[in-house]
């Protein structure tokens, strides 16, 4: 890409290099005319002056979202860095990028949480993509700011609406994304990229400065070279980014912000386990009702139906522990528990014999 900028009203556009390497040749033309003492070169009409370009909008920057929630059906929603083509800051955007309902309604519940992103293989998906505000640093983009973003290998951008005469624009431009089906190509797209989001500003074709107007284009250049470095001064002195890595930044933030999701979900389903155990272990014996209690837990731990073999056997002697309670078969306080786990009995005589373990493993 080339940039190129009318040093007189600070419009900037850029250019693919072929299109840069025509304008080269015209010039070169035109100037060997001009040597050659043809003055029509003066007189061009603007659609023939090869610096004449009319006011498109500008990119201004990107903001890339990384999607590596997506992937635990968590949602992401953060501030994201704009920087221009060197890595400047340029402003900042809040995007949300939340999984959802086909009609886009949040998933609320938390058992739409899943530890294995396989888990979602051969499923429906949906999410929400919400770009909400932002903020740009340069006065001269307020005649319009618009966001175009574009998912894995679509063909045709999402545009927000224009915002006008504002530097804080509110787009609140939101866009439900389907998957009929998830392959494990979508979890390597979540796993490993991102979304650009592209922010442009809107340029008008103004009038020039009579002052400026009056410079030579060296003067003008100097003076912009001049600008150029007292703002990067200023980066500097106000500690801003400027030419740091910020891709590598954002996705080191969004990863941060997925293992806090995880850890805050599963803290949650951690205490629920806690709670479950105690209110079962508080009720009176007649009442601990082991199967139905052994269903709330696998539900909210969300087990596996293959167990291992150790770990079923544990959980029938728990079954059958429970049911001899319910049935009366232990002598009321003549049974005890040793520390490793192993049922002490007492006979009928009143000897001690010790049977197999009787815990009741909860992973």
């Amino acid at each position: 890409m080339v940039k190129m900028k009318n040093l007189l009203n600070g419009n900037v556009w850029l250019w693919e290099r072929g299109k840069f390497i025509n304008r080269r040749y015209v010039i070169q033309d035109l100037y060997q005319r001009f040597l050659d003492g043809d003055e029509d070169v003066l007189k061009l009409p603007k659609e023939e002056d090869p610096f004449w370009e009319p006011a498109e909008d500008v990119l201004i920057g990107t903001a890339n979202v990384f999607l590596q929630s997506l992937a635990y059906a968590l949602d992401f929603d953060d501030k994201i860095t704009i920087t221009d083509f060197k890595g400047n800051e340029e402003g900042f955007m809040f995007v949300n990028v939340t999984p959802c309902t086909q009609n886009g309604k949040a998933l609320q519940d938390e058992d739409s949480f899943v530890e294995d992103p396989t888990e979602l293989l051969g499923k429906p998906y949906h999410f929400k993509v919400t770009v909400r505000s932002g903020e740009v640093n340069k006065s001269r983009y307020s005649k319009g700011l618009t966001v175009k973003y574009k998912y894995q290998n679509e063909s045709d951008y999402s545009v927000s609406p224009t915002i006008k005469d504002t530097l804080s624009p509110e787009w609140n431009y939101s866009r439900v994304i389907s998957i009929p089906s998830v392959s494990q190509d979508h979890l390597d797209f979540f796993e490993s990229s991102s979304i650009a989001f592209q922010l442009y500003g809107t340029q008008v074709e103004s009038e020039a400065d009579p002052r400026l107007s009056k410079l030579t284009t060296k003067e003008l250049r100097q003076m912009e070279n001049m600008n150029e470095q007292a703002n990067g001064l200023s980066r500097r002195q106000t500690g801003m980014p400027g030419s740091e890595p910020s891709d590598e930044m954002t996705q080191l933030k969004s990863e941060l912000v997925l293992m806090k999701r995880k850890f805050e979900r599963l803290s949650k389903k951690e205490a629920r386990l806690q709670d479950l155990c105690k209110e079962w272990f508080q009720k009176p014996r007649e009442e601990q009702q082991f199967e139905p209690f052994l269903r709330v837990v696998k539900a909210v731990a969300k087990y596996e139906e293959e167990i291992e073999e150790e770990k079923k056997e544990d959980i029938l002697q728990g079954q059958r522990m429970i049911k001899e309670r319910q049935n009366g078969d232990l002598l009321k306080g003549a049974n005890s528990v040793q520390g490793n786990g192993t049922v002490v009995k007492t006979t009928k005589d009143g000897k001690k014999v010790e049977g197999g373990s009787r815990a009741c493993i909860v992973m």
